[in-house]
């Protein structure tokens, strides 16, 4: 497969009708940008750049699930050191704001503090679906993880596939 790499930002792409298939895994750009408008513009450059036919699959965390289940606190003990994150929610913008701290094991412990969270804007599966039928895009199915689980308010991961018509 002969690859090309492209680094800019993704709302000035302009390919027309030029993928069979576009990926758009771990988040993407999707979630990040300043407000709802420059968000859809991602959504809009997927559209734009899919062939006929062509199909998209994206994995984004699960609006849906932080309504319900955020604000929260979580440690998780890795291989080599041990990460406690904070999930707060902000319902009206359906904004999560994460922050982390990260102690490495063996190292001098001191108290957390998680200044400024990242604000990243979270989509349910109604949304998506609404966003893409504006954009002719068809949902096919979606799924909670990559073992094929079905998608469900209950599930932090959401991954759609989707089909340009």
């Amino acid at each position: 497969m002969n690859a090309k790499f492209i680094c800019q930002d993704i709302r000035t792409i302009t390919f027309d009708k030029e993928f069979d298939v576009v990926l758009n895994m771990a988040d993407g750009a999707i979630g990040y940008l300043e407000d709802d408008g420059e968000n859809h513009k991602i959504f809009s450059v997927i559209a734009k750049a899919l062939k006929n036919g062509g199909k998209h699959f994206m994995d984004i965390m699960n609006g849906s699930y932080a309504q319900t289940h955020f604000p929260c606190k979580l440690w998780d003990a890795g291989e080599k050191g041990l990460t406690l994150s904070a999930f707060e929610w902000e319902k009206d913008r359906k904004t999560l704001i994460y922050g982390q701290v990260d102690y490495m094991y063996g190292e001098a412990l001191y108290k957390p503090e998680m200044k400024e969270g990242n604000p990243i804007r979270l989509y349910s599966l109604d949304e998506i679906t609404e966003i893409f039928g504006k954009l002719g895009l068809r949902i096919c199915n979606s799924f909670a993880d990559f073992s094929g689980k079905p998608s469900s308010d209950n599930d932090i991961q959401l991954t759609v596939y989707s089909i340009r018509e």
